[in-house]
């Protein structure tokens, strides 16, 4: 595996293409952007933080990155709409959509969630996928090629071995891991692929200060692997779907998740 800090161009896996990263102001989803960067894709951001999202792009750009970043709810069409007309704008195609918007704030049981809570969160892991996708696939179409990587999570799969259910969140993952096959098969003959990639509990900040050290280091000893995945990890495997070599799979969801979870 290539560190996430080769410089731009040692590789160019994804030279000449061009990539939104949705939810990229931290975690999985910087370090995807940090990654399609060094491999020579122009880059367009997007985050609703817009402080942090533009520490990520200072940082892309330090290393020599073309990036560009764009305060976006991707909750909201016509927020989703000024994202597509700016990277148009800006770079005059899109090649690759990466989904990584997601997240949940604690983990309830059914009797404990509220409607409004249940509809935000299908809202932000689930829905908002499929108003991007929708977005970009007209211009994907028009060139009979691109790449849909949607950000899911092991729990979309069954849930957590350890911890409480992730009731609404899981719920979400698991129809965007439907979501991403029935969207593969609609998109298939236009050349385009799509797949999900699902993390398990990995070793990002916002996962540090939910879980505690305590927490993170009980987890890694009950995966095989006997360790936590990094969010280089995940971001290694996204560029590998996203890259040539890729270019039969399609329909796919591949967990990175140090064995904690094996379906």
């Amino acid at each position: 595996m290539q560190s996430s800090t080769t410089q731009l161009g040692d590789l160019g896996r994804l030279q000449g293409q061009v990539a939104i990263v949705t939810g990229a102001s931290s975690g999985i989803s910087a370090a995807i952007a940090k990654v399609f960067s060094r491999e020579g894709a122009k880059l367009v951001i997007a985050s609703r933080n817009e402080a942090t999202l533009n520490v990520v792009r200072d940082a892309i750009r330090s290393s020599g990155g073309n990036v560009l970043a764009i305060p976006t709810d991707v909750t909201k069409p016509k927020e989703i709409d000024h994202l597509i007309q700016e990277t148009m704008a800006h770079f005059g195609q899109i090649d690759i959509l990466v989904n990584g918007v997601g997240g949940y704030s604690k983990t309830a049981s059914i009797v404990d969630i509220a409607e409004q809570e249940w509809d935000d969160m299908m809202l932000l892991n689930l829905k908002s996928a499929f108003l991007c996708a929708k977005a970009v696939s007209p211009f994907m179409i028009e060139k009979h090629h691109g790449r849909i990587i949607n950000i899911g999570s092991q729990v979309g799969m069954g849930p957590n071995p350890y911890g409480a259910s992730s009731l609404i969140y899981g719920t979400a993952k698991a129809g965007l891991i439907g979501f991403s096959k029935h969207l593969a098969k609609d998109l298939g003959p236009h050349g385009i692929t799509v797949n999900t990639v699902s993390p398990g509990t990995t070793a990002t900040e916002r996962v540090s200060e939910l879980r505690g050290v305590e927490g993170l280091n009980a987890i890694a000893k009950n995966n095989p692997l006997g360790r936590l995945p990094t969010p280089e990890e995940t971001a290694e495997t996204v560029l590998f779907l996203a890259s040539k070599p890729a270019a039969s799979i399609t329909g796919v969801n591949i967990m990175v998740n140090a064995g904690m979870m094996m379906y």
